[in-house]
């Protein structure tokens, strides 16, 4: 199918799509009124139609048709728009934010939404982050996965991941996005560590993320690969609860002592009001520690897993590696089982 059929003749809107078209990553066939338009019509996922065109002549109504114009629209022009059958008439600049949205939706073909899972510490040192991080490189040995940092005041996935000076784009190359973002370019924009797709903070200053931005980062990962997994941080700044909300999974990595069992029931009581807790991932915390049904009863939570101490994460984390290299250990293992129960539950691909 082709992405974007463009119909004009006037020079500034066809500059103006033609660049919106490159940020979206939608080809553009333009093509001035005539046959050849024609021929394209039915074909094109959006038909963009310049100021110049009264009509088409011989091509049935049909969805997805919009009018742009660089100036004011008069009367004649919004009757000629509706003529046309468009189901949109966009002024430009004001309307290019719009427009971008649109070209993006037109250069990606339907399919399912990913599924978002986010884990969360039910207290400082959990483990959150090296789970979140185990998770996202088990799944990527299946199929494609991005791995979101949404806490800026943690010590950086890509640390975590030894990753911190591979090239690609970190949340503050992400802070003005709005609107609907290409999947692929995200993708493609993300650096990669052993098939994860990351996005994590740089070592600049805290910014202040948007929760806009956040929203449409994570609904472009969505789209873009069947598995995202989102690392939280315990305090949610408004960015943090959009990424919560938006998860289909959230689960709570709580230590067994009694303490860490205190402090995730705040934690808890402060993450339902804007998500979904779907479930604990107890961590063993040595000698003496509650029982995991324990703590799952204080949280009313179910169990949904247990995580076992593991001295190959500690050594990897020393020198710099990612916590999890070869299909062994307690964490790799830990990881596998949380994705089978999503698998078989629909929540994430086998």
């Amino acid at each position: 199918m082709l992405p974007v059929l463009l119909v004009t003749r006037d020079d500034g809107v066809r500059d103006a799509v033609a660049r919106l078209a490159a940020l979206a990553g939608a080809p553009v066939q333009m093509q001035s009124p005539g046959a050849a338009a024609r021929a394209a019509w039915k074909s094109a996922g959006l038909v963009v139609l310049g100021p110049d065109v009264v009509a088409v002549p011989g091509v049935p109504r049909r969805d997805g048709v919009v009018v742009v114009t660089e100036q004011s629209p008069d009367e004649a022009l919004w009757h000629r728009a509706v003529a046309v059958g468009a189901q949109q008439l966009l002024t430009l600049p004001e309307g290019e934010s719009r427009l971008l949205e649109l070209l993006v939706a037109a250069a990606e073909p339907a399919h399912s939404r990913g599924a978002v899972v986010g884990i969360v510490g039910g207290c400082g040192g959990a483990g959150a982050s090296t789970l979140a991080a185990g998770l996202a490189l088990t799944a990527a040995r299946t199929g494609a996965v991005i791995l979101i940092d949404a806490d800026p005041l943690g010590g950086g996935l890509d640390v975590l991941l030894g990753a911190e000076h591979r090239p690609g784009a970190r949340w503050a190359d992400l802070a003005g996005t709005s609107g609907r973002l290409s999947a692929a370019a995200l993708l493609d924009a993300l650096p990669q560590v052993d098939g994860v797709a990351l996005l994590s903070w740089d070592r600049g200053d805290v910014i202040e993320l948007p929760a806009e931005a956040a929203s449409s980062v994570v609904d472009a990962a969505s789209r873009a690969v069947p598995t995202v997994v989102v690392d939280l941080p315990r305090a949610l700044d408004p960015a943090a609860e959009v990424c919560a909300a938006d998860c289909d999974e959230v689960l709570l990595v709580v230590p067994t002592t009694v303490r860490s069992s205190a402090a995730a029931v705040r934690v808890a009581r402060r993450l339902r009001a804007v998500a979904t807790v779907t479930g604990l991932v107890i961590c063993d915390a040595g000698s003496p520690r509650l029982a995991p049904d324990d703590v799952g009863t204080a949280l009313g939570l179910p169990v949904r897993a247990v995580l076992r101490r593991d001295r190959d994460v500690a050594i990897a984390a020393r020198q710099g590696r990612p916590p999890i290299g070869r299909s062994r250990g307690t964490l790799h293992d830990c990881c596998r089982s949380l994705l089978t129960e999503l698998a078989t539950a629909g929540r994430v691909a086998a």
